[in-house]
């Protein structure tokens, strides 16, 4: 993954959005949601700003094999999202 801007993110609802990355594993979604924590430590760094800007993921891999549908997997990382709300963190992962 070498550019934010082939990787479509849409507003789910409110303050909610989603976004589609393709990977081929765990470790690999991990490497993108460290990415994206990454890069909004650098905006917050380089913003001056007086406030900085946070977010809360909850993080799910869908594998096309899955019985699940995209329904369940959106509702699944929405509780992972509330979950790391809940404990503070950026980023909560079924692992």
């Amino acid at each position: 993954l070498t550019t934010w801007t082939k990787i479509p993110i849409s507003r789910l609802g409110g303050d909610e959005f989603g976004i589609l990355v393709h990977v081929v594993s765990q470790a690999d979604l991990e490497i993108v949601a460290r990415k994206m924590e990454r890069a909004l430590k650098a905006y917050n760094h380089a913003s001056g700003k007086p406030y900085k800007i946070a977010c809360s993921m909850g993080v799910k891999l869908f594998r096309k094999s899955s019985d699940l549908s995209v329904e369940a997997v959106l509702r699944q990382a929405d509780e992972l999202m509330y979950n790391c709300k809940k404990d503070k963190k950026t980023v909560y992962q079924e692992l």
